[in-house]
């Protein structure tokens, strides 16, 4: 009889194990007839996640499950139909994985962990052209190409930054992050004396000398940015052409808007030398208000009121300049000395 029962025991044990692990159907709904896990893995044994995997119907190549490993690599597919098939997985630079003999008596499968290989043939041969996406994801930060984008034409590097998502600037140039002003701003990942006296200095950057945007909202230890909302770090262009190049760029507007830009570098191969000059007169009207009122609480009655208005005018004439080197002894390893006046 003690024997009978640590068989029962023993069974239901392995029963147990067999099962999938709880929560993995999903809402307590009806369950799926086949259940397919594993975990994919590269040659190092490192987790790769946003693989596809396919669980693909041989018959007539059908698609019966498709998912995407998580961040440990692991995937979960499940299927409404068993039928001979094959797990299909794909990423990209490595050579496609593919199971097959899949075990269709049982309706839990596990495949363990699965290695896929690089292909290094095919990254030797494909070359991908084009330009960047205006905002790329990445992460650490945020990064917007503000360079070729031509909405930002006649701009400078503040009203550049009117048009980036989760920014604000008010009506005096003070610059907020999701809400808050308590924010850092760069320029090339390093503080400028531009903008010592605050952000009316990015008035002088004229927008077509801006490469991108990066929003850093969670900063590392090496931004010693502790209690800021985060940090804005406006990269400026560098041409890397080799030989002498450079451009000019002269613009106008009403009433009074004008500016002058110029970019001018020298590339002998590994030495970079760049500058750039601009120029900005703005002079924009505007009209203020001002009323004071003052009521008297004693019997003489000596209240009064007056009311001040007039025109006033913003802007001025600003100037910008920035010259730097840079040597390249290595593809990997840049030294750079840079100054912006």
């Amino acid at each position: 009889m003690k024997h009978l029962i640590l068989l029962c025991h023993i069974l239901s044990f392995s029963a147990l194990i067999a099962q999938p692990p709880s929560g993995m159907y999903g809402g307590g709904g009806e369950r799926p007839a086949w259940v397919i896990i594993g975990e994919i893995v590269d040659e190092a044994n490192e987790s790769l996640p946003y693989v596809n995997v396919e669980l693909i119907k041989l018959s007539d190549s059908s698609v019966l499950a498709s998912t995407t490993t998580d961040d440990e690599g692991k995937f979960f597919l499940p299927a409404e139909e068993v039928a001979p098939s094959l797990v299909k997985a794909t990423y990209l630079s490595f050579t496609p994985l593919l199971i097959e003999d899949l075990n269709m008596n049982s309706p839990f499968v596990n495949l363990g962990r699965l290695t896929m290989k690089a292909n290094n043939d095919l990254l030797d041969e494909v070359v991908v052209e084009g330009e960047r996406s205006t905002f790329e994801l990445r992460a650490d930060m945020r990064v917007f190409n503000v360079g070729n984008d031509l909405a930002n034409t006649g701009m400078d590097a503040l009203q550049v930054l009117e048009n980036v998502p989760s920014l604000t600037i008010d009506q005096d140039g003070n610059v907020e992050l999701r809400g808050s002003a308590n924010v850092r701003i760069l320029i090339d990942g390093k503080p400028s004396s531009l903008l010592a006296s605050g952000t009316d200095g990015l008035r002088q950057i004229p927008a077509n000398l801006l490469e991108k945007v990066e929003i850093i909202t969670n900063p590392s230890a090496r931004y010693d940015a502790e209690g800021e909302a985060g940090i804005i770090n406006i990269v400026l262009k560098e041409e890397k052409d080799l030989g002498l190049n450079g451009s000019a760029k002269l613009q106008t507007g009403y009433p009074n808007n004008h500016g002058f830009t110029g970019v001018l570098n020298w590339n002998p191969g590994k030495f970079n030398f760049f500058s750039s000059y601009g120029f900005m007169y703005r002079k924009m009207p505007g009209e203020r208000e001002f009323r004071q009122t003052y009521t008297a609480r004693d019997a003489m009655d000596t209240s009064y009121s007056y009311l001040t208005q007039g025109e006033h005018f913003r802007g001025g004439l600003r100037h910008t300049a920035r010259l730097g080197v840079e040597f390249k002894p290595t593809d990997k390893t840049t030294f750079e000395v840079s100054g912006v006046l």
